[in-house]
């Protein structure tokens, strides 16, 4: 699975100067439909196991139909089980950054798997107010 910025052309030669190989899932956000959690964009929300609530919010770069269940799947791992997502980008360590209701999720995700994080980072990070009486 490849997750990238949209700063140059994605293709075959991308993937393999990146990836080395050119046989992945790669996925393009569509520009019309970002937006922010919950917005209706391309913004990684686990949609639900169907892959055609997905068509119209990322372009399919790579050439194999069973790339959108990869997509889900990341989508769904990302939302729910975030803990287990370097299962399936290949990745040790990570600098986690949690916004808002996801700064929760970041904590204990630092606090349950430590060897798992470089860093944490959490911003407007909800809060409960102490009444004193």
């Amino acid at each position: 699975m490849g997750l990238y910025s949209n700063d140059e052309h994605i293709g075959k030669k991308f993937a393999t100067r990146n990836f080395y190989s050119n046989h992945q899932a790669f996925f393009k956000c569509n520009p019309v439909m970002i937006g922010g959690p919950g917005g209706g964009g391309s913004d990684l929300t686990y949609l639900g196991a169907n892959p055609s609530p997905y068509f119209n919010r990322y372009e399919r770069i790579s050439d194999y139909l069973t790339d959108w269940q990869k997509l889900i799947h990341l989508c769904d791992t990302l939302n729910n089980f975030p803990q287990e997502l370097h299962r399936i980008l290949d990745i040790d360590r990570a600098i986690w950054i949690g916004h808002d209701w996801g700064a929760p999720t970041v904590w204990n995700i630092a606090r349950h798997h430590p060897d798992r994080v470089i860093a944490i980072a959490n911003l407007c990070v909800p809060y409960n107010t102490l009444e004193i009486g």
